[in-house]
């Protein structure tokens, strides 16, 4: 099992927790659960959820609806990872 811990500068509050903290609460439930299949897979869940960005800096994928969530980690000392920064963006589709 693979432990998690959030990021926090002392400067303020964890911005992972605070983004999350800002959404809906079946958004909130969805970023939850994934969170919770990261804790149990760690790296090796995969795509589509999980990419290797770079050396040890990783990125968890959540889609919801036309939203997708972007979460920031760096796999630290041992089976910890470290949740840095989350950000979203639209995904738009081209129809012809």
């Amino acid at each position: 099992m693979w432990h998690i811990e959030y990021y926090n500068s002392g400067f303020g509050p964890c911005p992972v927790e605070k983004y999350i903290n800002s959404l809906d609460v079946t958004s909130q439930a969805m970023i939850g659960h994934m969170l919770e299949l990261l804790e149990e897979f760690g790296i090796n869940m995969g795509a589509p959820y999980v990419r290797h960005i770079e050396k040890q800096l990783w990125e968890l994928r959540i889609h919801r609806n036309r939203l997708m969530h972007y979460v920031i980690y760096f796999w630290d000392i041992g089976e910890t990872l470290v949740l840095m920064r989350v950000f979203s963006r639209t995904r738009y589709s081209l129809t012809a």
